[in-house]
């Protein structure tokens, strides 16, 4: 995922992953430099993300839109 987001995502640019799952897009973004906005509708995979991430990046906010 790292490289696939070097390869599509141009300098300062920001990544969209509207199916994120698990957060490992989130966190490739993360690891190359870049932002990253993550979308899902399932509150058991955002938790797991939010977990990922935190364990990646040490700290972590996770801002949460409902209907």
């Amino acid at each position: 995922m790292r490289y696939l987001v070097r390869l599509v995502t141009p300098p300062g640019g920001l990544v969209l992953d509207c199916f994120c799952g698990s957060g490992s897009t989130l966190i490739a973004a993360a690891q190359e430099g870049f932002d990253s906005v993550g979308i899902d509708n399932d509150p058991d995979s955002l938790d797991i993300a939010q977990a990922r991430l935190r364990g990646h990046l040490g700290h972590f906010d996770l801002d949460i839109k409902g209907d």
